[in-house]
């Protein structure tokens, strides 16, 4: 026979939240956007989006309002970001999962995080077919611009996971959990805190036409091995916030307290 016991103090009530998945690295996060239902940042830093002209729709698994499409329609269809990077000094990584429907907005950007074009701009575009390249990526450093590396080309309407590390002596590119690129960088890394996912922050145009999900910032480099669990891991586990109200009985206690919800009741057999 199994009991439960609980030992809490301090408050009456207690409200109990999940976390991010127990496969997303929580060292060093900067944000998080799993996009279950709305633009929120999980990472319990509050970088919240906002939300312009892009919808919910299904993710990789096929589960409803669990990702957003922007449909790039008069380029005008984005999440903008305030995005808190003060901690990003000397490397950062960055992962999402991306689905191309066909050519944006003039070049599309999947996403950028702005500094005015200055130290800390990162920008992931995807070229629409008549450029003839493939999606990539190119930042700026405090001493140097790195061009736009690119990934592998990809066929439209199917889900990739990309990845990038960097940091002032290399930069590495990841797709579908494997390194496909490795460069020389320099400088001081940091991050602009203005990001639009979708679309460009300034000017304001060049939108993605596609599908976004699992947006994620780190102010360190993620190893292969959190890069590879990233990409291979299901996604089931606590990725949506929920709540559950407990009361605590008697109130004030010397020696027994019970706590007790619409499912649950102290000393239940489970």
């Amino acid at each position: 026979m199994k009991y439960v016991y609980f030992f809490l103090f301090l408050m009456t009530n207690a409200f109990v939240f999940s976390q991010i998945p127990g496969y997303v690295p929580s060292n060093g996060i900067v944000g998080w956007w799993p996009f279950n239902g709305n633009a929120d940042d999980e990472s319990g830093n509050n970088n919240h989006g906002t939300v312009v002209n892009a919808v919910l729709t299904s993710d990789r698994f096929g589960a409803n309002n669990s990702a957003y499409y922007f449909s790039s329609a008069n380029c005008d269809t984005y999440i903008d970001a305030q995005i808190n990077t003060a901690a990003v000094n000397g490397a950062v990584s960055i992962t999402f999962w991306a689905l191309r429907e066909g050519d944006g907005c003039v070049s599309p950007r999947i996403m950028k995080f702005d500094n005015n074009d200055g130290p800390g701009t990162i920008v992931y575009q995807w070229p629409n077919d008549n450029f003839g390249t493939p999606p990539s990526v190119g930042a700026v450093t405090s001493t140097s611009i790195i061009g736009f590396h690119p990934y592998q080309a990809v066929q439209d309407s199917v889900w990739v996971h990309f990845g990038l590390t960097l940091n002032a002596i290399e930069c590495k590119l990841y797709q579908n959990g494997q390194l496909v690129l490795t460069e020389p960088a320099g400088g001081l890394v940091t991050l602009g805190s203005h990001a639009n996912f979708g679309r460009m922050t300034n000017p304001a145009y060049d939108a993605f036409n596609g599908k976004l999900d699992d947006i994620g910032v780190w102010s360190r480099d993620l190893t292969q091995e959190e890069i590879s669990s990233l990409y291979n891991n299901s996604g089931a586990g606590l990725t949506n916030e929920s709540s559950v109200e407990l009361t605590l009985f008697p109130n004030p206690t010397s020696h027994e307290l019970n706590i007790m919800n619409k499912s649950l009741t102290m000393g239940d057999e489970l």
